[in-house]
Parts: C-alpha cells; sequence; structure tokens
C-alpha cells in the first residue's frame, strides 16, 4: 500500500472590496480560481493581487515550472476587514478615512493606480508628478493598487469614517462653509494650476487672479 502526503490548502481571509498582496514563493506558471464570482487574481511582480469581489469561500491554486502546485483557501467576508492569514501574505497597507463626499492628496511613487469599485465609491487620478488625488463617495470602502515597477505593488486602503491618513496623505487643512448659491474668494497662497473638486454638484471652483481661487456653493453637501 502506498501513501501520498498532500499539503493541505492555506487560508486567507479578506474583506469584500479588499485586496491582498500574496508572495507564493515562486514564479507562477498558472492560477487556477474555483470560483471566479468571489475572488479576482492578477499578476503584479513579484506578488499576486487577490481582489474579494463577493462574500463566499473559494480555492486559488498556484502552479510552478515543474507542475506542482500550491493551494490557498480565501475566504470573502462581506465586511471592510484587511487580509488575514498566510503565510505568503504581504503587508504593503496604509489606511486613508475620509468623511463621505472628501479627498486627499497623496504622495506615491508609483506608474499606475487600479482598483475594482466604482468611482461613486472611491475614485483616484493623477494630480502632478507622483501625487495622486483620492476621494470618497457616500459609500466609499475599497482599496487602491499603486503600482511600482522597481518596489512592487502597494495599497491604499480607504473607508469613510473621521479623518485620518497616513504618512503618504495629507488631508483638507481647511473647512470653509457657504450656503447654497454663495461665493468666497479663497488666497491659496500660490498662483493655482490645477483646480478640482470632487463632487462638482455641490460646489464650483475656480483659479482667479493672483493667489485666488474662487469657490461657488452649488448644493447642500460636503465636498
Amino acid at each position: 500500500m502506498w501513501w501520498f502526503a498532500v499539503a493541505a490548502a492555506q487560508q486567507i481571509t479578506v474583506g469584500a472590496d479588499r485586496v491582498a498582496l500574496l508572495d507564493p514563493g515562486f514564479q507562477p506558471t498558472a492560477v487556477d480560481i474555483g470560483d471566479r464570482r468571489v475572488v479576482e487574481v492578477a499578476p503584479s511582480a513579484p506578488v499576486l493581487l487577490l481582489y474579494g469581489l463577493r462574500p463566499g469561500t473559494t480555492s486559488v491554486s498556484v502552479e510552478r515550472a515543474d507542475g506542482s502546485t500550491a493551494q490557498w483557501t480565501v475566504k470573502v467576508l462581506p465586511d471592510d476587514s484587511a487580509p488575514t492569514g498566510g503565510p505568503g501574505l504581504v503587508d504593503r497597507r496604509e489606511a486613508l478615512t475620509l468623511p463621505p463626499g472628501g479627498g486627499a492628496v497623496c504622495t506615491i511613487a508609483a506608474e499606475a493606480a487600479s482598483k475594482r469599485v466604482a468611482d461613486e465609491r472611491v475614485g483616484v487620478q493623477p494630480f502632478g508628478a507622483g501625487r495622486w488625488l483620492v476621494w470618497a463617495g457616500r459609500d466609499g470602502r475599497g482599496d487602491l493598487v499603486f503600482e511600482d515597477e522597481a518596489k512592487g505593488p502597494r495599497v491604499l486602503a480607504v473607508a469613510t469614517g473621521s479623518p485620518a491618513a497616513g504618512a503618504s496623505c495629507q488631508l483638507p487643512s481647511e473647512e470653509v462653509r457657504l450656503a447654497a448659491g454663495g461665493t468666497v474668494d479663497l488666497d491659496v497662497g500660490r498662483k493655482a494650476a490645477t483646480v478640482w473638486v470632487v463632487d462638482p454638484g455641490v460646489a464650483h471652483a475656480v483659479a482667479g487672479e493672483g493667489n485666488v481661487v474662487r469657490l461657488t456653493a452649488v448644493h447642500a453637501g460636503t465636498t
């Protein structure tokens, strides 16, 4: 009688709309996902990105060059959980909490940014060299992945709540309150090259003469 030892699958737990960075410890030649409705896998050397799509449990098998495989059981929770489990998880996460409709400017060296949530929830766009404008909608929850060819990917975990930022992001430094239809000229200390409003349904802003930015309130809300 022959007995074969089969390695048990390792487990990773992650919240829906969050992403785990998995380093399998070798160069994968193929990846197989049990249920693609639960998890999406994308390469981002030297790791794999595991996106939690919807609550559920599935398997992820990663094939080596010799045909052998390593397996993980991935459980996606219906909450905001950060990835746990492993081994193989890479912790390159920074948290950013914004009020609904709020934004921040983040200084992150990266060639590109990607996500798996709608712009109405979490958005990102370039805002000058090495800087990114990040904003959150009313249900602002999701992970942004910033690709850096030299250092590998890193994750910005965006949520809504009491504003808090890590070392890479700068929150708004002042608050302006206006009645709908009101206008105010703000001295921003230097000539504005670009003015961006997260929610143009709440306010409009344009660069004026000198260091002035003219802000006009359109509708009740926060942006």
